[in-house]
């Protein structure tokens, strides 16, 4: 159907994921003093150079004028777009001083992404650090308002390999992306609404568990297990042999969810059920470029009762059952149709309703699974690469989160919360769920 209100080709619209996404900022403001924004860490080998560092990231990020952009309206049609005004695209690279090891490093990559972007133009920030003589940690913090995970990574290749010497200018759906305000196909959009509202109120009746959030506006911390090759092999056959051949998410939340439901064990409480938002990816497999920028993605939800915390086989069963029955149904498409929806309201305001709405309640705990990384470069300023970690912000609430990827042949485990979420004793147990000696592995 034919768009029916007015509006301008030259402007990329932002959709409705993209608006939940800045709802979801908005909430986490509120919570935490920092938005929604998340962090991609490179482990190099060797001492990268700082000024070299700064002159590649600059003369890159310059070919990018969606990387100065803000939020306006298209007061023609009260569409939400992404508003460019012509101006290249500007990022902070920061060298921080610090002389430790690895671990240390991301650690302070980890604590430094806890400052705001510096300015409401600022989406992107570059931080060094030098972690002993024969490492270094390149940290990479985004705004989620401009990137999902995927696209942080396909930019971050791009970037490496701008620094190899590929000067080529980027296309220019890349570099200023465009898209139409998607103002037409009515009903289908509130038909998509009722599906998506009620899944979502199903899941709402059933009062899954959810942990405390602190008082204040407590920063971020985030707990990194990376496994090597071999651990990371075994993982995978374990999720083979109960998912399916080539299937690992099930196995992989039915092992996050045990460790959750162990922390609340140990806080003397057995929840009936618990609720997980996943994040999955929709972008279309095998297409040619893929987009870097905004949102992406849509979600799947997870319903899981105390009755399925037989065994880990019985878990990952329901957890296959549902993700079977939500694809089925089209919820992550009518996730996407509906949420056109909500674009008429400020971010501030529908960020209040859906508080009342859902009673605080937004999850138990949020989980994605990016498998194999976008970035598939191995080199960096001539440096090779030996890992690539995410070390994200998590909505708040719920304020917890359990993330892993993949980086050449290896699986990194990250479990993000808010200080004060979780103690020491349980961060460090949800970040070791998924070893080897493991014995629920």
């Amino acid at each position: 159907m034919t768009v029916s209100l007015p509006y301008r080709r030259d402007r990329r619209y932002l959709t409705g994921v993209d608006w939940i996404i800045g709802v979801l900022d908005r909430m986490t403001k509120r919570e935490t003093g920092t938005g929604n924004a998340s962090q991609i860490i490179l482990e190099i080998e060797g001492a990268v150079c700082g000024a070299r560092l700064r002159e590649t990231v600059q003369a890159f990020v310059a070919r990018f004028p969606v990387l100065s952009g803000r939020t306006a309206r298209d007061w023609l049609n009260l569409a939400p777009f992404w508003k460019m005004d012509g101006g290249t695209g500007h990022c902070c690279t920061e060298v921080l001083p610090e002389e430790a090891d690895t671990g240390s490093a991301i650690a302070a990559l980890s604590a430094a992404s806890n400052a705001p972007f510096p300015t409401e133009r600022d989406h992107l920030v570059f931080r060094l650090v030098h972690a002993g003589p024969g490492r270094s940690c390149l940290g990479m913090a985004f705004d989620h308002r401009v990137f999902d995970a995927r696209g942080a990574e396909l930019f971050l290749d791009r970037l490496a390999g701008f620094a190899a010497g590929d000067t080529s200018p980027p296309p220019l759906e890349l570099a200023r992306p465009v898209r139409e305000p998607h103002l037409s196909d009515w009903a289908e959009k509130f038909a998509a609404g009722r599906n998506v509202n009620r899944a979502l109120r199903a899941c709402a009746s059933a009062h899954p568990a959810r942990l405390p959030l602190p008082g204040g506006r407590p920063g971020f911390q985030c707990r990194i297990q990376a496994l090597d090759e071999a651990a990371s092999r075994r993982l995978t056959e374990s999720a083979y042999a109960l998912g399916g051949h080539l299937v690992k998410m099930p196995f992989l939340l039915a092992r996050a969810a045990q460790a959750v439901d162990l922390v609340f064990a140990g806080r003397g409480r057995a929840p009936g059920h618990y609720l997980i938002p996943v994040s999955i990816d929709r972008r279309p497999p095998g297409s040619g470029s893929q987009p870097l920028f905004f949102n992406h993605i849509s979600f799947l939800y997870f319903l899981l009762a105390r009755r399925d915390f037989e065994s880990t086989a019985s878990l990952v069963k329901s957890i296959s059952r549902q993700m079977y029955e939500q694809t089925k149904s089209g919820l992550p498409g009518d996730f996407e149709q509906a949420m056109f929806l909500t674009r008429i309201l400020p971010v501030g305001a529908l960020a209040s309703i859906s508080r009342k709405l859902f009673r605080g309640n937004f999850g138990t705990f949020a989980f994605s699974f990016l498998g194999e990384t976008a970035c598939r470069t191995r080199e960096f300023l001539g440096h090779r690469i030996l890992n690539l970690l995410h070390t994200p912000r998590v909505s708040t609430p719920p304020g917890l989160g359990i993330f892993l990827n993949e980086y050449a042949g290896r699986t990194n485990i990250a479990v993000a919360n808010v200080k004060g979420l979780l103690t020491e004793e349980e961060a460090v147990g949800l970040a070791r769920c998924f070893l080897p000696d493991n014995p629920r592995t």
